[in-house]
């Protein structure tokens, strides 16, 4: 049985003692709602949470818990059998599970029906941030003699192809090869370039144009930088 009413009397004193007399089931008027899952609803009933481990919902805005592993924050979102609309509206979902941060956005939708979550960014258990406007990998290293790292997001390791031409590997490769690689080097040279885009890696090139003649000439650089945005 719900307890749906609850009297905001505070505390009642009298000559000796002091008790407090706050929750009342014969109250007039219905504050706080408990129902049978352990949801609580603030100022309106909770929605029909299911799975979670209880739910705190005030008004369209809920706290909820699945386990010790998972937690969301919501705003006009409730979860049954799939998140869905507390009522008319744009809706956001923030979620912590398992050491990972997910915020996602739903575009305007009736209550009770399902929302269509778009993920805005992830940040993973790893550190690595994943939406359009982060950079899914860059390595700043050196490219003469032994190649070597100076630093880096989601690079592994550089393999050393040829004078000028490296090949960095990444740690997570990317959805796709579509992505947009973009190369600077310490002498700005003006053959300097990013091709044979691969989903776990891809071929950097640093050099020159031969003013003489003869093309492009690759040739090592100390100073190269590479930055990935993409999928």
């Amino acid at each position: 049985m719900a307890l749906t009413k609850v009297k905001g009397s505070g505390l009642a004193t009298g000559a000796a003692t002091a008790s407090l007399v706050g929750i009342d089931d014969n109250a007039t008027s219905t504050a706080i709602t408990i129902d049978a899952n352990e949801n609580v609803g603030i100022g309106s009933a909770p929605s029909a949470w299911t799975t979670f481990d209880g739910a705190l919902q005030i008004s369209g805005a809920s706290f909820g818990g699945l386990g010790v592993n998972n937690t969301a924050l919501t705003s006009n979102l409730y979860y049954n059998a799939g998140w869905k609309y507390y009522g008319a509206g744009s809706a956001s979902l923030y979620q912590q599970n398992a050491g990972q941060h997910t915020f996602s956005l739903a575009g305007s939708g009736t209550a009770g029906s399902a929302a269509s979550l778009t993920g805005a960014m992830t940040i993973t258990a790893d550190g690595r941030g994943l939406s359009q406007f982060t950079a899914k990998a860059w390595v700043n290293f050196n490219g003469t003699g032994t190649v070597a790292i100076r630093d880096s997001h989601n690079v592994s390791s550089i393999t050393d192809n040829a004078a000028g031409i490296y090949q960095p590997n990444f740690t997570n490769a990317l959805s796709n090869s579509n992505y947009s690689a973009v190369v600077t080097t310490g002498w700005g040279g003006d053959a300097d370039a990013a091709d044979s885009l691969a989903t776990s890696n891809c071929r950097v090139l640093t050099g020159y144009v031969n003013s003489l003649g003869g093309g492009a000439q690759t040739a090592d650089d100390a100073q190269v930088s590479l930055q990935v945005f993409g999928d």
